[in-house]
């Protein structure tokens, strides 16, 4: 999520920026982004609504642990505004709707695989509105 946002701070100088120009700047539909109010209404009675506010809880905590002091750090790097807490949720959002678990390495262990956005599969994944 965080290379995410790093690579879409570097505007037209990064090398993804023809991919990232194809992205809407969130996941349409996604409850996690929904306003509180409307997502307590809405998912009230559901599984869903729990694991929103997990869910949320989470990424906020990522955010603030790692994303906010890196900011703070290497502010010149990584601005306050394009690094904020909505904008990590945003790029979540793309990440969770459009990764796939990828091995960078042939030795690793399925286990050690990550998610990664892979701009060639995601043609076929999704389409632009």
């Amino acid at each position: 999520v965080t290379c995410l946002l790093f690579e879409k701070s570097l505007g037209p100088k990064s090398r993804w920026a023809p991919y990232i120009a194809t992205l809407q700047p969130q996941e349409g539909g996604v409850p996690l982004l929904w306003p509180a109010d409307a997502a307590e209404k809405l998912l009230v009675g559901t599984e869903l609504a729990g694991h929103c506010a997990w869910r949320g809880g989470q990424l906020r905590e990522e955010w603030r642990s790692w994303v906010a002091p890196l900011s703070a750090l290497l502010w010149d790097r990584f601005p306050a505004g394009e690094f904020s807490v909505g904008g990590y949720l945003d790029a979540a959002s793309l990440v969770s709707s459009r990764a796939f678990e990828t091995n960078l390495r042939e030795d690793l262990r399925r286990e050690d695989s990550s998610p990664g956005m892979v701009p060639l599969a995601d043609l076929f994944n999704h389409h632009t509105a």
